[in-house]
């Protein structure tokens, strides 16, 4: 084959200049041919020579000759699989499979499974390892309260757990405050009635509450922030009284008061 497309590719230069003799041209190509032959025979021989090198006194590994961790029922786990981490066939005792099987077989195997790697998984939260958890946590925490009307201010947030790769959940953000009106120290009645009207939907007669809730800022700290500024504006506010807000707070109270009952 490699004479043949010589030949092919010096075909054109004998009909460009006919004088020189075929004897010569052969002779080219036969130089050539040889020239090529020893070059692939060399390089096949490096390549075998690197490859003895490479695997000299040693077998070629295969995944058979792993085997998984052996676990037994005294064993520590929560020491073996401390925290999240992702998915070690040589670490976890069990025969987990997982892909697209081939048809009329089996799920691949668990070692060299990249599919097992995509997703995250909780060995590390056993039931053991929670309870341990349980018992390092307990001396700080603090008894809950019975009684929760002692408090004058409530603060309620959200922490969610859950399988992703940021530890942010978009509802840890939201802060809700309820405050009870009465607990709030007013100058006067007019500022009180003022107070209440400027909360608008956000009061609850029935619970004498005011009740605020925020989700505008990225973080929760900001969030938390931003309430008690609009509460504290809230409260400056009520206080700034002119002559003529008395008048249409009368009016204005008054009509609430014979709605109500």
């Amino acid at each position: 084959k490699m004479a043949a497309y010589l030949y092919l590719s010096v075909r054109p230069a004998l009909l460009l200049f006919p004088r020189t003799g075929i004897s010569t041209v052969s002779r080219r190509c036969a130089t050539t041919l040889q020239s090529l032959k020893e070059n692939f025979k060399g390089s096949k021989q490096r390549g075998q020579r690197g490859k003895n090198v490479k695997n000299r006194g040693r077998p070629p590994r295969r995944f058979a000759d792993y085997k998984p961790l052996e676990v037994n029922q005294n064993s520590d786990w929560p020491s073996v699989y401390q925290a999240a981490r992702p998915y070690d066939p040589y670490m976890i005792p069990l025969a987990i499979r997982m892909g697209v099987p081939a048809p009329g077989e089996l799920p691949p195997k668990a070692l060299g499974n990249v599919e097992l790697l995509k997703l995250t998984n909780f060995f590390h939260l056993t039931p053991p390892a929670i309870e341990k958890h349980c018992k390092a946590l307990k001396p700080l925490c603090t008894p809950w309260s019975e009684d929760l009307s002692e408090y004058k201010m409530t603060v309620v947030t959200q922490n969610f757990v859950f399988p992703a790769p940021s530890l942010r959940h978009y509802g840890s953000r939201i802060v809700k405050v309820t405050v009870r009106v009465s607990d709030i120290n007013f100058r006067d009645e007019y500022a009180k009635k003022k107070f209440i009207l400027l909360a608008n939907e956000y009061y609850s007669k029935s619970s004498d509450s005011l009740v605020l809730s925020s989700d505008k800022c990225p973080t929760r700290k900001q969030n938390r922030e931003y309430l008690m500024y609009l509460l504290k504006v809230l409260y400056l506010e009520s206080h700034k009284i002119d002559l003529h807000e008395k008048e249409e707070l009368d009016k204005v109270c008054s009509v609430i008061e014979t709605d109500s009952s």
